[in-house]
């Protein structure tokens, strides 16, 4: 059986902080896209899981006001460098700048297990999937990170092969256990 992998919806101002964004998301084996043109449009007509709101706060503001009536079943999550927008903003979670990896990545997976009123429940067996992922990606970059503090130069290579067969692992699909 394939696990279908998610797809999260980039929308940010800053190229930098964008391309941060994407990489994480995508180092803990969920798709990132970033967002060309309408980005509104593009929630409301679906095939994303979510979106992840990295905009200056006015801009950011008035992105989610205009999400709410024009995408009200999409899944947010707002970068900002203030705790709350405040209002109905409330309702979106926020993760806080400056960007810590876990902290994004915990709240995109939160994102995409959110179960609202009207929606079907979550997909466990996908996040159960991802978490794993993103654990045994983790481990490895931790342990590359261990040996270069230690001038371990053939476990270095032989991790950062390790973490780059891994990677070209999560483009392929992700497939589910039963096949063993």
């Amino acid at each position: 059986m394939t696990i279908p992998v998610p797809t999260i919806l980039i929308v940010a101002d800053d190229a930098q902080e964008r391309e941060a964004i994407a990489s994480l998301i995508e180092e803990a084996g969920v798709t990132a896209v970033i967002a060309t043109g309408d980005s509104v449009a593009l929630l409301r007509e679906g095939g994303v899981a979510g979106a992840v709101v990295a905009l200056a706060d006015g801009a950011a503001r008035r992105f989610l006001r205009r999400a709410a009536v024009e995408a009200p079943r999409a899944k947010l999550l707002l970068v900002s460098d203030i705790h709350s927008m405040g209002g109905d903003d409330d309702r979106v979670p926020v993760v806080q700048r400056p960007l810590e990896g876990r902290e994004l990545i915990g709240g995109v997976l939160d994102m995409i297990l959110r179960e609202e009123a009207h929606e079907a429940a979550p997909q466990h067996g996908v996040a159960a999937e991802l978490s794993i992922t993103a654990a045994k990606l983790a481990c490895l970059c931790m342990r590359e990170t261990s040996a270069a503090a230690c001038g371990a130069g053939r476990m270095i290579r032989d991790l950062s092969a390790q973490i780059a067969d891994f990677r070209a692992g999560l483009a392929a699909p992700m497939m589910a256990g039963g096949d063993d």
